[in-house]
């Protein structure tokens, strides 16, 4: 009798399971899988978004990127993007969990403010950033920097050439609060155990980051790295979007702005995807090379 009732009850736990797996591969291939497949789709084919299907033409729309400087430099653009963003906000975000993991009076508080500026939405944050680029001595940065003396005259930060990219790279360090939050948890988890018999061997503060702390960061940073290349890369297009929507002299295009000013701005819905697939290839390679340089230790420590 006990075993029947068993085994019912293990009939339902694996519907259940079933049944919540199968809503969410549902979803995955819907919003993710399915969009790459219509992208890849319509890469081939000269479409737009009044002749909906369009016509086969082969690597037509890759032969013209081949050729458009436009789209390889805005690639350039979101991969130094990338490569500044990812380290920095590594760094700020390791060093303030370790800060906020220590005994700090008031660091709730510091957690919570460290996390706001993920409830805010990219534009609003834009919208600030504005403000803060403003050209003239309204413009809270010229402000600081003319009351300091540091400069002379009102700079236009976004509306300079030799400015607008740097600035723009600028306003991405603020969304370092997530991956803070999963250093955090990962400093959290690790025994104190380590860092007792690290001092009983006469380790320095230096000595414990290094050999303890570090390595069994290895899986969190692993995630972190992967989760913020592929943000960094892929993300860029609000921030252009309200700031300098690609200018001046298109030197603030990145890619994801990129591929949005062709398929909707210009209508050329198979040029777009083949923008869109180029970059799937990118994210994946540098994904890979992540897991190549990383990987093992991750594998080791996990």
């Amino acid at each position: 009798m006990k075993s029947s009732l068993a085994k019912i009850f293990i009939r339902e736990e694996s519907r259940m399971g079933i049944m919540f797996i199968s809503i969410s591969i549902t979803l995955i291939f819907a919003f993710t899988f399915l969009p790459i497949l219509v992208a890849i789709y319509f890469s081939f084919r000269n479409t737009t978004f009044f002749n909906i299907p369009g016509f086969f033409v082969g690597l037509r729309n890759y032969v013209l990127l081949w050729s458009d400087h436009y789209w390889w430099a805005s690639l350039g653009r979101a991969l130094l993007l990338t490569l500044i963003n990812v380290p920095v906000t590594l760094v700020i975000a390791l060093s303030t969990a370790i800060i906020l993991n220590g005994d700090l009076r008031g660091k709730t508080l510091f957690r919570f403010a460290y996390l706001v500026p993920l409830a805010g939405s990219a534009v609003a944050i834009s919208i600030m950033w504005v403000l803060v680029y403003e050209p003239s001595k309204g413009g809270l940065l010229n402000y600081i920097l003319l009351s300091l003396g540091i400069i002379k005259e009102n700079i236009a930060w976004l509306g300079d050439p030799n400015t607008a990219y740097p600035a723009l790279v600028f306003t991405t360090f603020w969304n370092f609060g997530f991956r803070m939050l999963i250093f955090l948890s990962a400093l959290q988890g690790i025994s104190p155990e380590y860092y007792e018999a690290a001092k009983i061997d006469g380790a320095s503060s230096w000595d414990c980051f290094k050999h303890v702390t570090w390595p069994l960061l290895m899986p969190a940073t692993f995630f972190i790295v992967v989760n913020a290349l592929i943000h960094a890369f892929q993300s860029g297009f609000d921030i252009v979007y309200v700031l300098t929507y690609g200018g001046p002299m298109h030197r603030t295009e990145v890619a994801s702005f990129k591929i949005y000013q062709t398929t909707f701005s210009y209508n050329q819905l198979g040029l777009g995807a083949a923008m869109s697939v180029v970059m799937l290839i990118l994210t994946l390679i540098l994904a890979a090379f992540i897991w190549k340089f990383l990987g093992k230790n991750v594998e080791y420590y996990m």
